[in-house]
């Protein structure tokens, strides 16, 4: 990946059908972050690129504790630079039932960012453990609204 003058990647976190998420260093504000890159191919692809753009304006749209927070975007690269998480809901589980300590707050961080979504007349449509992340604080944050 070629060299950025403001976003220094660090490495890979996850990667999907549509995008791979890395972990970088804003060097400006000199804080990490993640950079979610559309997948190359799709950089000629209209219809999949006007939905990477729709995302990153519906994030910014939005400001609730328990919805991920989005940065900046470097559309030359198609990157969208969001709020590093520290991992999914279902990593931490790891194939087992969570504790009710962990499951209750969690089920209640999903819940506010659903109705928060709704009262705002949006359907996230793809609620699921991998979208459910944890931020530096341990709140439980939606993402991944691709």
């Amino acid at each position: 990946m070629d060299l950025h003058p403001r976003y220094e990647i660090i490495g890979p976190i996850a990667s999907g059908d549509f995008a791979t998420v890395y972990r970088a260093r804003d060097k400006e504000l000199e804080r990490d972050v993640a950079i979610k890159q559309i997948h190359p191919h799709f950089l000629n692809d209209p219809r999949r690129l006007d939905s990477f753009w729709r995302e990153a304006q519906l994030l910014a749209s939005l400001a609730h504790p328990n919805v991920m927070t989005i940065y900046d975007i470097v559309r030359e690269r198609g990157w969208l630079i969001l709020e590093l998480m520290q991992g999914q809901l279902q990593q931490y589980a790891a194939g087992n039932p969570l504790p009710p300590e962990i499951l209750r707050p969690a089920l209640a961080g999903t819940l506010e960012a659903l109705e928060f979504l709704h009262r705002s007349g949006i359907t996230h449509g793809d609620v699921k453990p991998t979208n459910l992340l944890i931020d530096r604080l341990n709140r439980i944050k939606l993402g991944d609204f691709g």
